[in-house]
């Protein structure tokens, strides 16, 4: 199994990991892709396998169902697209609750805020 790791722009992508597991077996062989975004598995058994591709800033890749046949070599051309950027909010606290039955509008005015009141008598 061969191939090279992809951005969606065309560029290849150094580093990346590509994992290949064979499904009746569940054994997993790890490799790193080369300077050049290319990758080469060797000594597969004939069978049904899941390959996945990762790397940082871009989301994980999944292709399940490749079939290798005995003497034979599938080249694979792996597309990673950009991760995209999301934002999680935990909220602990409570606000107060609100009694929707209260519909009056209260306020308490100090001695001091009365006296400065204008007055026209004055």
């Amino acid at each position: 199994m061969e191939g090279s790791v992809n951005d969606s722009a065309g560029g290849r992508i150094p580093d990346a990991v590509v994992t290949v597991r064979e499904v009746d077996t569940g054994q997993v062989r790890e490799i790193a892709t080369d300077a050049e975004g290319a990758f080469r598995i060797s000594e597969l058994h004939p069978g049904t396998y899941e390959l996945s591709a990762s790397q940082a800033g871009f989301a994980p890749y999944r292709h399940a169902g490749v079939t290798l046949a005995v003497g034979s070599t599938v080249h694979l051309e792996i597309v990673l697209q950009p991760e995209t950027v999301s934002t999680q909010v935990t909220v602990t606290a409570q606000p107060p609750a609100i009694d929707l039955a209260q519909t009056s509008l209260s306020s308490a005015v100090d001695k001091e805020r009365i006296e400065e009141l204008p007055v026209e008598s004055r």
